[in-house]
């Protein structure tokens, strides 16, 4: 199993390489490891997809008055 870190640097990796198709990449992945039931991996990957939607939501801007 991988850990937040790993989680989420590889998120970042899959954001920088496919911007706004990344979670189709993880989520491709995911289905992968699903059809060969590598049910581990494919938990992975579905962690990291959430990892790419919570990366690609923007942050709201906080308004200092």
């Amino acid at each position: 199993m991988m850990d937040e870190v790993e989680i989420y640097c590889t998120a970042k990796k899959l954001v920088d390489t496919y911007g706004k198709d990344a979670a189709l990449a993880a989520a491709n992945r995911a289905n992968f490891y699903s059809e060969q039931k590598c049910r581990q991996n494919e938990k992975n990957w579905k962690r990291i997809m959430q990892a790419v939607h919570d990366l690609m939501v923007p942050t709201p801007q906080k308004v200092i008055h």
